[in-house]
């Protein structure tokens, strides 16, 4: 029998079932099991889930053992209280909340997220993993990350991520998914001006190495252009605070807050430049740097896109711009490339990451200057 990693297989001696995550030669191969435990096993004592239908696993006999008797029996839907000596029912809306928050582990929304995208889409089960957070709301995010492997934690990335954006973490081995126990993420949601503040989040991800070797959780998904296993963070907006004030005296406080802001801003404007904006945006499309492109090779019109870079960069930090955004469009992701190369080469003490991709779609750079 052929065994390729991912494959999902059966122990024939013992109960139980795995994910195959390495061939080590053509008899002996690793499995993965529900525990993230990996032991090798013998290719002769394992069956592929799917080639052999008949199969029934030790498990599935007592499991089948147990229904027949259910049908016989009461259901006694309570459990014993081992301190009082008595039985407690158990609320069926209880249960049900349990299992659909645990659901929500795998389940893709808006709120702020982590995603994993295969370095080569091709080869999902075996090739690298880039790890992104993503900040699908309409919050700026202060977020500490830190990561929790075997007999140590560190903090991998912090910062501040703008609303629909996404930043790159790491590239993470599908080998070093093993010894990853998971990561903290510490958030505090915020927004320019008048705003009701949010709890901060502080969230623990497991990850469970298993699920990076089946393919069906690697999904089309809004953010990448490949399939990608999203993980949320938090979904949807963070449940404010009860202020116990009505929706007058709340209404009245945001219009005072207002004028006291407008007034700051004001001066504030007074004693910056006017004609410096906050930020700024550059189309490096070839057709709108020059007329006539035609008969240009591809490498000419990309040593201009380049030059116009350098020069709208240079000009932004000379003018202390805060931010200035590069339209670089998808193409096939030559400009960009060369783009953030030189950012991190020649500019290493700026950040960058994605322009918003709902204003931009995946086409655009922004570079934060001011930091």
């Amino acid at each position: 029998m052929h065994l390729s990693v991912g494959d999902k297989v059966r122990y024939l001696n013992d109960v139980g079932e795995g994910i195959v995550t390495e061939i080590i030669d053509d008899k002996m191969v690793t499995v993965a099991s529900d525990d993230d435990f990996e032991r090798p096993v013998l290719a002769n004592e394992l069956v592929k889930i799917g080639d052999n239908e008949n199969y029934v696993s030790p498990e599935q006999v007592l499991t089948d053992n147990k229904q027949d008797k259910d049908v016989t029996e009461e259901i006694d839907d309570t459990i014993p209280d081992e301190e009082n000596n008595e039985k407690v029912t158990v609320k069926d809306d209880e249960t049900k909340e349990e299992v659909e928050e645990e659901s929500n582990e795998d389940e893709e929304g808006s709120g702020i997220l982590m995603g994993f995208v295969p370095a080569d889409s091709n080869d999902v089960t075996a090739s690298d993993l880039n790890a992104y957070l993503i900040n699908d709301s309409s919050y700026y995010l202060l977020y500490n990350i830190v990561i929790r492997e075997e007999g140590y934690t560190a903090t991998i990335s912090s910062g501040e991520l703008e609303p629909d954006t996404k930043l790159f973490l790491s590239v993470y081995e599908r080998k070093s998914l093993n010894y990853l126990s998971g990561f903290t993420i510490q958030i505090i949601l915020f927004k320019k001006g008048i705003y009701e503040p949010v709890h901060p989040v502080e969230k623990n991800i497991k990850i469970k190495p298993v699920r990076f070797y089946l393919k069906d959780n690697f999904r089309e998904n809004d953010y990448f252009d490949d399939p990608a296993y999203i993980i949320p963070v938090c979904q949807g907006q963070q449940e404010e605070e009860d202020t116990g004030l009505t929706k007058d005296q709340i209404r009245e406080l945001i219009r005072d807050k207002q004028q006291i802001s407008d007034v700051r801003e004001k001066e504030e404007k007074k004693k910056s430049s006017p004609d410096t904006p906050v930020i700024e945006e550059v189309d490096l499309h070839i057709q709108q740097l020059i007329d006539n492109y035609k008969g240009l090779s591809n490498g000419e019109m990309l040593q201009i896109q380049i030059g116009h870079f350098r020069s709208a960069l240079e000009d932004a930090l000379a003018r202390h711009l805060n931010k200035i955004v590069f339209i670089h469009g998808i193409g096939n992701g030559t400009l960009k490339l060369q783009l953030r190369k030189i950012l991190e080469t020649e500019y290493s003490n700026l950040k960058y990451q994605d322009a918003s991709f709902k204003e931009y779609g995946y086409g655009a750079t922004l570079v934060i200057c001011n930091r």
